[in-house]
């Protein structure tokens, strides 16, 4: 029997003006089911079978939480604070979840590939973690794995990783009762709590297999987090729900398909209508071109181009 993925994100404020771009790429990924729960309509977009939106205002997800940890008096005044809670959706929202193998997260300020054909053979269902990072995750969908942020108190006071270094881990209870974020859903929480279990990790897939771009006000143009040796002249394409990143290595254009890409927040401005083919530049979504040297060149370190010539012009 196949297996059955699902993932929830909540999402409050304003679509990204790419959300389409997003929503085009979960129509490819057919295996997996892609919760959304927001206040927003979604009225004047092409919404995949796929996803299916769950219209729900802040406070009444704030009510939910409540009502799964009965025991706590929870923070949640702020919607970026539920990136604490994704660990926990598992039991959040462990309705939506029955009947799917894996529960799990994601967040939307990305595009995705052909997740499932990165995810190695999983028939037997003995894979308890899927993916490393908070912007897609998926997670047995059975105890204790239901309920795997409880597991993190095990590694309470251990030092956090990455981005918190020189922090420790804290509980699951006052994590949930503070408002500070803890990074729960990865250097804060569950990442440490995993690397001290190696019995756990063995069934864990943790393989890097998709970009983390630094957000644009650490560099314009793209930069991978997990893979800086690939990020010259970095851009990507989308080709029929795969996904590619393309980037220069001395004067070779290098073409490697990934499982996901994502952007960091960037606000990327869509200039092309084609649902099945396109390219991704570090500003904006373009129609589809083949990559060569100069092209990579050209496109890649767009804004630092323009601010170049801006220079120049500005001298002349």
């Amino acid at each position: 029997m196949k297996t059955c993925y699902a993932a929830l994100c909540c999402y409050f404020g304003q679509w990204p003006e790419y959300f389409q771009t997003w929503l085009n790429s979960c129509r490819y990924n057919r295996g997996i089911t892609f919760y959304m729960v927001s206040d927003i309509p979604v009225d004047t977009y092409l919404v995949p079978d796929n996803v299916r939106v769950i219209p729900l205002p802040f406070i009444e997800v704030k009510q939910r939480v409540q009502t799964a940890l009965p025991e706590l008096n929870i923070s949640l005044e702020r919607p970026y604070k539920l990136c604490d809670y994704k660990p926990a959706y598992g039991r959040i929202f462990a309705d939506l979840f029955e009947g799917h193998d894996y529960w799990g997260y994601y967040d939307i300020d990305t595009v995705w590939g052909d997740i499932e054909k990165f995810i190695p053979d999983n028939a037997d269902k003995h894979l308890i973690k899927i993916f490393p990072c908070g912007h897609l995750s998926f997670i047995k969908n059975i105890s204790p794995y239901s309920s795997i942020f409880e597991m993190v108190d095990d590694v309470e006071g251990a030092p956090c990783r990455n981005n918190m270094a020189g922090k420790k881990v804290v509980g699951w209870k006052e994590c949930y009762e503070s408002p500070e974020s803890y990074y729960y859903d990865e250097e804060g929480g569950l990442e440490p709590f995993i690397s001290a279990h190696p019995e756990l990790s063995a069934l864990c897939y943790q393989n890097v297999d998709f970009d983390n771009i630094l957000p644009p006000w650490r560099f314009d143009h793209f930069y991978s987090i997990n893979f800086p040796e690939k990020s010259h002249c970095l851009v990507y394409s989308f080709e029929d729900g795969h996904l590619y990143r393309h980037y220069l290595n001395g004067l070779s254009v290098v073409r490697e398909e990934i499982s996901y890409l994502h952007i960091s927040k960037r606000r990327m401005k869509v200039c092309s209508s084609d649902p099945a083919r396109f390219s991704i530049y570090p500003n904006r979504i373009v129609p589809w071109r083949k990559w060569n040297v100069f092209g990579l060149l050209l496109h890649g370190r767009t804004r630092r181009l323009r601010n170049i010539l801006n220079r120049i012009k500005a001298r002349i």
